[in-house]
């Protein structure tokens, strides 16, 4: 069993050694070592998410018309209508509100209902289910909004 520090720091390693498109896992890396860094990139992709909805929301207040930054030459980022749907979860659930255990996938499927009843759907779905004690899925999330 390895300490989280020894995980961090391999796959903080791993990462800077990776090209920007891919990555290098180096052949011997540890059950471990390769758990914990799939955990990194799941939590990633989880947060991009997030700071994608964020910078949209404030490229909204701050700067207006945020289609013609999307649209211009050279932009390889997500597209208008991607940012645009990022950028409505995030409005809807300010930090404090936002659950870690749950994906950007959970809130979105809640995001149109008043505070109260998101709130409320999102903690039945924190709960751990019986049978595996894992949060509940999205797709059960939507069957209840």
């Amino acid at each position: 069993m390895t300490n989280p520090s020894d995980e961090n720091n391999t796959v903080d390693a791993i990462l800077a050694q990776s090209p920007p498109l891919g990555l290098d896992i180096p052949e011997g890396t540890s059950f471990e070592h390769w758990l914990a860094l799939g955990k990194h990139l799941a939590l990633a992709d989880n947060a991009l998410a997030w700071r994608v909805g964020d910078w949209w929301v404030y490229g909204e207040h701050r700067y207006g018309d945020r289609i013609t930054a999307v649209r211009t030459r050279g932009w390889n980022g997500p597209s208008f209508g991607a940012c645009r749907n990022y950028a409505m979860v995030a409005r809807a659930f300010e930090t404090s509100r936002r659950r870690d255990v749950l994906s950007f996938s959970h809130h979105r499927e809640v995001a149109s209902l008043s505070p109260a009843d998101a709130d409320q759907l999102l903690d039945w779905a924190e709960e751990p289910r019986r049978d595996d004690g894992k949060p509940r899925s999205t797709r059960e999330v939507r069957s209840q909004v």
